[in-house]
């Protein structure tokens, strides 16, 4: 079974986008900051604003930090300076939040205690990935192999044959 929004195409993590135990409802996912940057962000009715925006090893998509989720990784990682925050593990869950309009919606927060398990996961290496052109040129220029990139990350079968094209 799959979360009804996973239906419709979103840029951006969400709590649709966390993993699902057999009755549907989402788990922890643990994951990495790789970078974080300003980004401009469409939203509702074409609104546009610059916010934070995270890419995350072990995560699809790119996710948005909202100031909750800032501050959580603040106090998790003793720091205001979130260049702090990257490469260091933490965990995304699902919580019923008040939305903009003051109803109950699904967001996305950071746990605010450290995984406990850092079991290495591997991350989704695709176009839209930091390091897929520099994957992609030493593949070509014969400074990897494919298995060696299969080490650290993971690969559709449709990448991996974009990777070798």
């Amino acid at each position: 079974m799959a979360h009804w929004k996973t239906l419709f195409d979103y840029k951006y993590l969400g709590c649709q986008d966390l993993p699902r135990d057999p009755n549907n409802r989402a788990t922890d996912l643990v994951v990495s900051i790789i970078k974080i940057e300003k980004q401009e962000v469409v939203g509702e009715k074409a609104r546009k604003d610059i916010l934070p925006v995270a890419q995350l090893h072990g995560a699809k998509k790119p996710m948005i930090l909202n100031k909750t989720n800032l501050a959580t990784l603040a106090t998790l990682f003793d720091s205001s300076e979130y260049e702090d925050y990257i490469g260091k593990p933490f965990t995304l869950y699902s919580a019923k939040v008040k939305g903009k309009s003051g109803g109950i919606v699904e967001g996305l927060r950071i746990r605010t205690e450290k995984p406990t398990i850092q079991a290495k996961q591997k991350i989704d290496l695709n176009p839209s990935h930091p390091r897929w052109d520099g994957a992609k040129k030493a593949l070509a220029d014969g400074n990897t192999t494919l298995e060696a990139i299969k080490q650290n990350f993971s690969l559709t079968a449709e990448n991996e044959a974009a990777l070798l094209n």
